[in-house]
């Protein structure tokens, strides 16, 4: 049992509101915000029922994100148009009836409310996303306490193995390795819209195609660090900001004082009536005591994930297609890596 659980809060939330569109669970609501708050609700409530005495935190994504800061910067620095972090989302479609203002703002209600209701903690502060809540706390935790993170986002899995383990919401894995970050700082991040690598002619100069995940991730296996130093000699500086980018928590950072400051923007919960907060979501109490019952909560998750690992598993085939076709068409500016969709493609890069 975790002694500590932290929550991507708005991961669960995307996974929660993406399953009202498949039709695996029948609405027990009339309009789409209140199945969507329920939904999000009961999810929550499960990770309660099944640790009942950890230390909950919901992670907070406050934007703007200091890493859109960075990247201006960095490509203002050098004389290059910036490549804006997470511009890429802008144009995504939005499948839901409910506004995207109106979306985070039940988000908010419903993070307020089940704080108050689970006696879950909020952290968050200007600037930050889940990945640095996450990072900052696995990092200044003591390791003696078990720590288990709920999320999909590949990032977090960098962090895992001794004290530390990631629960995948759509799939139910559970991590309990580190994931090798130096393939993904080769690529780049496709879904924050962070640029990877050129492929290099024999002559140096740049080619025409760019490292994607798969590709980068043999290179790792098949060379040692000082022969990848080498051979990205003339891309250090891409590399770095990628570290800088991918790493959690922020290699850059004083760790004592990024830990303080987040201490300091942690937001306790209300004292309130959590049975009333729970009812109100349609979270009543012979519904809390079925799900109490491990066997019963895994069958109501099970139908939440079904129809998000079908969306992945046709994301991944058409990424997959596209980025060989494209394998990054470079114009440095537009070529990005396919990795992060693999895990997260509908969940974390289809909300802006």
């Amino acid at each position: 049992m975790a002694d500590l659980v932290i929550v991507d809060y708005r991961n669960l939330c995307k996974i929660c509101s993406f399953s009202t569109i498949s039709g695996q669970i029948a609405n027990i609501y009339a309009t789409e915000p209140e199945e969507i708050a329920h939904r999000i609700a009961k999810r929550l409530y499960c990770i309660r029922a099944e640790n009942p005495d950890a230390s909950l935190i919901f992670a907070i994504d406050t934007a703007p994100y200091w890493r859109h800061a960075y990247i201006i910067n960095w490509y203002n620095a050098r004389g290059l148009e910036p490549v804006g972090y997470k511009a890429n989302r802008a144009s995504q479609s939005w499948p839901f009836s409910i506004g995207k203002e109106s979306m985070d703002a039940l988000y908010t209600d419903v993070l307020v409310k089940m704080s108050t209701a689970l006696e879950a903690l909020r952290v968050g502060d200007e600037g930050l996303e889940a990945d640095d809540v996450w990072g900052v706390m696995v990092a200044s935790t003591p390791k003696s306490v078990k720590i288990l993170g709920v999320s999909t986002d590949s990032d977090w899995q960098q962090l895992c193995g001794g004290n530390v383990a990631i629960s995948n919401p759509v799939t139910g894995e559970l991590i309990t390795t580190p994931r090798d970050i130096r393939a993904k700082c080769i690529a780049g991040d496709r879904g924050d819209n962070v640029m990877g690598i050129p492929k290099r002619k024999k002559n140096g100069l740049i080619g025409t195609k760019m490292w994607g995940i798969d590709g980068a991730e043999k290179l790792v296996a098949t060379h040692t660090d000082t022969e990848l130093q080498q051979m990205f000699i003339n891309d250090k500086e891409t590399l770095d900001r990628n570290r800088t980018l991918i790493t959690l928590p922020c290699p850059d950072w004083n760790l004592a004082e990024a830990a303080n400051a987040m201490e300091a923007c942690i937001k306790p919960f209300d004292i309130g009536d959590g049975a009333t907060i729970l009812d109100s979501y349609g979270i009543t109490a012979p519904v809390r005591n079925l799900l109490l019952d491990k066997t019963e909560r895994d069958i109501w998750i099970s139908k939440l994930r079904a129809h998000l690992q079908e969306q992945n598993k046709v994301a991944k085939s058409k990424t997959k297609d596209s980025d060989e076709d494209s394998q990054a068409t470079i114009e440095v500016n537009s070529a990005m890596d396919a990795e992060d969709l693999q895990g997260d493609i509908d969940l974390n890069e289809a909300f802006p």
